[in-house]
């Protein structure tokens, strides 16, 4: 999704079309600079100095033409090839103020619960987690219950059998295998959850940076009024 949006942005609020035209008319405008100080320099009124000044902007000119030229058809490409066809008539983007969380709480809360990072550390986690309550599991005993059922076909009729059995295992000693594994286990747990809080932290960090940002540019717009 990310680079669909970033060739609308490209080619629609960069506006290198918008820049090209621009330039050009800026070249016009040189060109006419030129003519002017040639005139000039015809009835004796201007220098060759002038001259040559007038035909160095209008060269500087040229090459910022060239290069907004180049910025569009790179724009038109990008946008081209992430879309599958040139751009034609777009329209303005639609505000995402609305979907925006309204105060600083809001946005904490919905960072924490919602932000990629944390969402993957507590995943992560939840996989320790079940890592630690597996090799729990190799302590605890354990029991199996099975059953059968024989027919036999004999001279003197068919006989039915059926047979149930239950098995109760209780480990005494493992040699320190399982329990190593199990405190591994919980070593790998502890770890992931300060990996988890380290990135609610740093959630909660990045949020008050930008409302900090955000308060500052408020602050300087009500001064520009």
């Amino acid at each position: 999704m990310f680079r669909p949006a970033a060739g609308f942005r490209q080619y629609r609020h960069d506006i290198p079309e918008r820049l090209l035209n621009l330039r050009n008319q800026n070249i016009e405008f040189l060109r006419e600079q030129v003519r002017a100080a040639e005139d000039r320099l015809n009835v004796g009124e201007g220098t060759r100095t002038e001259v040559a000044q007038t035909n160095s902007a209008l060269a500087a000119g040229q090459s910022d033409y060239y290069k907004a030229a180049s910025t569009l058809n790179t724009a038109i490409a990008v946008y081209q090839q992430v879309i599958g066809h040139k751009p034609d008539a777009l329209g303005t983007a639609r505000s995402v103020d609305n979907l925006l969380p309204k105060t600083l709480e809001a946005a904490l809360a919905a960072g924490l619960s919602d932000h990629p990072t944390v969402k993957a550390a507590a995943y992560v986690v939840d996989t320790a987690d079940f890592a630690v309550k597996s090799a729990e599991g190799s302590l605890l005993p354990s029991a199996s219950l099975s059953a059968g059922v024989n027919h036999r076909e004999s001279p003197s009729g068919g006989v039915n059998s059926a047979s149930v059995s239950a098995r109760v295992t209780v480990p005494i000693w493992s040699g320190g295998g399982a329990s190593s594994r199990v405190r591994a286990a919980k070593e790998t747990l502890g770890q992931r959850r300060i990996e988890l809080d380290a990135a609610r932290e740093q959630v909660r960090q990045l949020s008050g940076r930008r409302a900090h940002h955000s308060a500052e540019v408020l602050a300087l717009s009500l001064e520009r009024r």
